[in-house]
């Protein structure tokens, strides 16, 4: 029987069922996805303002309120920079990771197609791995919360902000890879 990695069975999942979402629902997805990671920017560079930034506006986007394609696309130039500077520097990848799924949060804002709500769901589900011995767990865990999120983004026709709020729990993941750190 072949050994699959971590997430594999969600990430097919989430692939195969993406492309039947509105792009609201797949924004506001990705949005969330890349919100639950947040906190790895935060811990690590002492802040995430770009990528705060970058999930606020693609929440903007998923609810349809003011949004304005002009600043996603400067932002998403600006936010280069910043995973230049994450790629020399991050020895864990976590907040490589943290950070792309921000920038492909707000890319599914521009780009219609489903790919970039995917590849934000991913790299959210990567940052969990944090070069941590329980790796693997970690990314299972967070694919299992991706998958309960997909279930929540076919029911809900109108995204809102809220929509996640009975998933939003802090993941053990994260409790795990601040303990590393302190």
């Amino acid at each position: 029987m072949a050994q699959y990695p971590a997430g594999y069975h969600e990430r097919k999942r989430i692939e195969a069922e993406l492309p039947g979402l509105s792009q609201r629902q797949r924004c506001a997805f990705a949005a969330a996805c890349a919100a639950r990671v947040l906190p790895v920017l935060k811990d690590y560079l002492m802040q995430d303002s770009l990528c705060e930034s970058a999930v606020e506006m693609t929440w903007s986007f998923a609810c349809a309120e003011a949004y304005d394609e002009a600043a996603a696309e400067k932002l998403l130039k600006d936010l280069e920079g910043l995973v230049e500077e994450l790629h020399d520097d991050d020895e864990t990848g976590a907040t490589l990771h943290a950070a792309n799924a921000a920038i492909f949060a707000l890319e599914s804002t521009v780009r219609p197609e489903s790919e970039p709500a995917f590849v934000a769901s991913c790299e959210a589900m990567d940052a969990a791995d944090g070069d941590m011995d329980d790796g693997e767990l970690h990314i299972q865990e967070e694919a299992n919360w991706h998958a309960q999120a997909l279930d929540i983004s076919l029911k809900t026709s109108n995204p809102t902000r809220g929509m996640f709020a009975s998933i939003n729990a802090e993941p053990a993941w994260l409790r795990a890879f601040r303990l590393r750190d302190a």
